[in-house]
């Protein structure tokens, strides 16, 4: 690999198969209009300001403007902002293109014929979420992150913590995915004895009306005494919700059972 091959961190690139952007601003702008960063006015499909590219600390923001047609990413169409690791296939229109957080990976992806296919078709499973792989990256990503640039990971985290809980008003939040951001918000929480990150987590299980893994709401419980402004108010909040719940199968209301039992002793 040559010097010229290893660009500067932080810089963001979105490739399609008529050309490339690079922005050094870390916003790109799609669409038909002659204002956006990427025009692509031979696609009948595209509105006129469809879709933007924002790059993060760690990740990429993707936002679709209120398109007709709507943005989709992996097969799933955005119903909120997602966070992409890079690389991710997104289709705006009849277009389909990539985002890359630095020269060397977009650089990979160009020479790669793959760039040029089509975007893998909608996977079967109706569980499955356009988020799933970007969780997971932030295991990757925050271990990066904390070495070099530590006072980036609770913006990471945050931006995390945004994301999932839009999709836990639209239904679109696997187990998975929440449980995932929701570790990630507790170590914040312990970190710096901030309480306000254990909120946003029970206000997202609250959102998506769902009870929490046992292991997490003993660590919620267990960081009572360890944060300032440990929030009763939203562990009553969740409580209500988990009642409010008709018909469970016998494994969720067992889970329901031992959530209220553990999170009710926490505020004793």
């Amino acid at each position: 690999m040559t010097p010229s091959m290893v660009g500067p961190p932080q810089v963001l690139y979105v490739a399609w198969k008529g050309g490339y952007i690079r922005s050094g601003s870390g916003s790109i702008t799609v669409g038909r209009d002659p204002s956006c960063d990427v025009i692509l006015s031979d696609d009948a499909g595209v509105s006129r300001r469809h879709a933007r590219f924002q790059l993060l600390p760690s990740a990429i923001k993707l936002e679709d403007l209120g398109s007709r047609n709507g943005t989709f990413v992996e097969g799933h169409q955005l119903t909120s902002a997602a966070l992409l690791s890079g690389g991710e296939w997104v289709r705006v229109g009849n277009t389909e293109l990539r985002a890359f957080r630095n020269e060397r990976t977009f650089r990979q992806a160009v020479v790669s014929p793959t760039l040029a296919h089509t975007i893998p078709p909608l996977p079967d499973s109706s569980n499955s979420t356009i988020t799933t792989n970007v969780f997971a990256a932030l295991l990757r990503d925050v271990a990066r992150v904390a070495l070099s640039r530590p006072e980036e990971v609770p913006l990471l985290v945050a931006d995390a913590l945004d994301v999932a809980e839009r999709l836990a008003t639209s239904g679109q939040l696997s187990d998975g995915d929440a449980g995932i951001v929701s570790e990630f918000a507790l170590r914040e929480a312990l970190a710096h004895r901030d309480g306000s990150w254990i909120g946003r987590v029970l206000r997202i299980y609250s959102t998506a009306r769902r009870p929490m893994a046992t292991a997490l709401a003993q660590q919620i419980a267990a960081a009572r005494r360890k944060v300032e402004r440990f929030p009763e108010e939203a562990i009553g909040q969740y409580i209500a919700v988990l009642a409010s719940l008709g018909q469970l199968n016998p494994a969720d209301r067992q889970l329901m059972a031992d959530d209220v039992r553990v999170l009710t002793e926490a505020t004793e």
